[in-house]
């Protein structure tokens, strides 16, 4: 930090300061449920932390929005539903700061631009605190401001109906569109209306909602005229797809995901007029209508030679894919109701049939020729069993890509997954998950990327293990693999993995810091010399690459966590025994054309712009810049 002036020194640790206490306080709101006096106490405990000199921080924590989310705290509370610390923080800003504090921070829009009672309608909370929120900004902004709130349709094109829909309180969902309909007459396209994204109310409460939710939004669909309950939206995802891949990850929602699964399958109409699994259908085809049909998946990226590349549709069965990233709960729902053509003899199912991904160079010719693309296939489902970080299901996932099948325990009628600590010793490896994983670098898939993308340190270590023990400790593909490169072509991922790990959150306890020093030393085992590493943290794509690449230390900055914004800068200046340089932090974005001199031409300061607060990394950006005056 010595290279910045002092000024910006004070700004961004005054800032950082404000962010690691806002971060404290969501989670005391998370945490902590009582009654004013336990949420007082647990105030009070933050105050003493910081003590009186450091006043201002708390007014500013009480004031700061979240990045990931943009929710500041009377929001985040409103959201986890909250009553005590809703109306605490209210009285707060109220007390400390003023009512015109107050009457903004009640107006805030969140990162989608969705106003305070979305979030209170949509919140996953073992209560709701809607009502509470609803008679406080009725008494904070008057009739006027309450209606507009009531009416709004935020930046996805959501209503107030469809955040209601991803309540987690059946009875909430009831008073909400109670007091809805009064301000906004509903009508019975209003259930079936779509959002940007395509999604309806029936997508939303099947993503989001509890199965009390859900379990009157289809009533409610059925009613206003919903015919089909395996409607797809704009990214071909219908809501039983949502429902496996369990967006919310509730403790809770074992049970309700059961419940979720089994009103959607129940209500989805046969296409021979049977219920039995063994009726019979086409090949590839299943009973359900809906279940388990072909769709577009990633295309896949076929490199000839190292200058020319071609890019093939894809598509396949998706309903796996969903499941691993959703979980076991999720993926056991999903083996027991497979396409009839990929249960085999002795009750298995096998892999490539129930995926079925074909890829093809002409799809729209008059007479495409769809080639099936086993491999591609698997790592698709690899890929989003490491997204979702749980070993458990990564172990099943693999044994299936090294068997070829999932397997049931003997004399079992379904399958039943479980739990297993014996599964941590290490993931399962053999040729064919070499050549899967291998694919997917192909295809510009990251495997370890995907599983730093999860959050959980424990899935990175098993991941790394496994290139390791597929690669060996010293082949040039190990590294290739890892980062992220394709040895044909030369060409690097949009995002290194230091750069996935640059990127997170401020919101644990360790910022994140724990997660980017493992990858650091991960790839500073395997670097064949020190500048590929330096690479890592200033990526350096390839002259005919049509994408700039994002940075380590553009990632921490869009993410505004200033612990690994250093932990990057740091990290680079005692590597390279050198302070950073200009061309580091203003190489010209490949995408617009812009001059080097222009500030369009830095690869942050389009965040900057994007997030107001960001404007203290350019600061430090220029600051590096004047001090190195030549370099560059």
């Amino acid at each position: 930090m010595s290279n910045l002036p002092c000024f910006a020194f004070v700004q961004l640790d005054t800032h950082q300061r404000t962010q690691e206490t806002m971060y404290r306080l969501r989670r005391q709101i998370r945490e902590v449920i009582g009654t004013e006096k336990v949420v007082k106490k647990t105030f009070v405990e933050e105050q003493n932390l910081l003590g009186e000199d450091l006043e201002s921080v708390l007014d500013g924590a009480l004031q700061s929005k979240a990045p990931e989310d943009g929710q500041n705290l009377i929001t985040y509370a409103a959201a986890q539903g909250r009553d005590v610390w809703f109306l605490f923080i209210a009285g707060k800003i109220r007390s400390k700061i003023g009512v015109r504090a107050l009457a903004k921070e009640l107006r805030e829009l969140d990162i989608d631009r969705a106003p305070l009672l979305f979030n209170a309608a949509a919140s996953r909370g073992e209560t709701s605190c809607f009502r509470t929120a609803h008679d406080l900004v009725y008494k904070a902004l008057g009739k006027g401001g309450l209606i507009e709130q009531l009416e709004a349709v935020d930046g996805e094109g959501r209503t107030m109906l469809m955040h209601a829909a991803r309540s987690n309180d059946g009875n909430a969902f009831d008073e909400i569109v109670g007091i809805y309909s009064k301000a906004v007459p509903l009508t019975s396209s209003d259930y079936t209306a779509k959002d940007r994204k395509g999604m309806n109310c029936l997508h939303h409460a099947a993503e989001a909602g509890c199965s009390e939710v859900l379990g009157k939004v289809i009533k409610k669909y059925s009613d206003a005229g919903g015919s089909s309950y395996a409607e797809r939206d704009n990214n071909n995802r219908t809501p039983v797809m949502y429902v496996l891949s369990d967006a919310t990850r509730d403790v809770r929602a074992g049970d309700s995901l059961l419940k979720k699964f089994t009103l959607l399958y129940s209500n989805m109409p046969t296409t021979c007029g049977k219920q039995d699994e063994k009726v019979s259908v086409d090949p590839g085809e299943h009973a359900k209508e809906g279940w388990m049909e072909m769709t577009d998946v990633l295309t896949q990226r076929i490199q000839i030679s190292k200058s020319h590349e071609i890019t093939r549709k894809a598509r396949g069965v998706t309903e796996l894919m969903h499941a691993a990233r959703g979980g076991l709960g999720s993926l056991e729902l999903a083996l027991n109701e497979p396409l009839p053509s990929s249960r085999l003899a002795d009750g298995s199912i096998s892999l490539d049939i129930a995926l079925n991904v074909k890829a093809c160079d002409e799809a729209a010719s008059d007479k495409p020729r769809w080639e099936p693309q086993p491999a591609w296939g698997k790592g698709l489902l690899l890929a989003a069993a490491a997204e979702r970080g749980d070993i458990d299901v990564l172990h099943i996932v693999l044994t299936a890509i090294q068997d070829g099948v999932f397997t049931k325990k003997p004399n079992a009628d379904r399958f039943t997954l479980r739990r297993h600590e014996g599964r941590r010793a290490g993931l399962p490896f053999g040729e064919n998950v070499k050549t899967v994983v291998r694919e997917m670098s192909k295809g510009g898939k990251s495997l370890f990327s995907q599983a730093i993308l999860s959050g959980r340190t424990v899935a990175v270590e098993h991941v790394y293990l496994l290139i390791v023990k597929l690669f060996g400790e010293t082949d040039p593909e190990t590294w290739a693999i890892l980062t992220g490169i394709d040895l044909l072509s030369g060409k690097v991922a949009e995002a290194s993995p230091l750069a996935c790990a640059a990127s997170a959150s401020m919101e644990p306890s360790d910022h994140g810091s724990k997660m980017f020093d493992l990858v650091y030393s991960y790839l500073q085992t395997h670097a064949p010399n020190e500048e590929e590493l330096l690479i890592q943290l200033v990526p350096k794509p390839p002259h005919y690459e049509p994408k700039t690449t994002i940075s380590p230390l553009v990632g921490a900055a869009f993410s505004s966590n200033w612990v690994l914004f250093w932990r990057v800068y740091d990290t680079y200046t005692t590597l390279a025994k050198k302070p950073w340089l200009r061309t580091n932090v203003s190489q010209p974005n490949r995408r617009g054309g812009a001059r080097k001199d222009t500030v369009s031409a830095s690869p942050i300061v389009p965040w900057c712009l994007a997030a107001p607060e960001l404007t203290l990394a350019l600061a430090f950006c220029s600051s590096i810049c004047l001090r190195v005056p030549n370099a560059g």
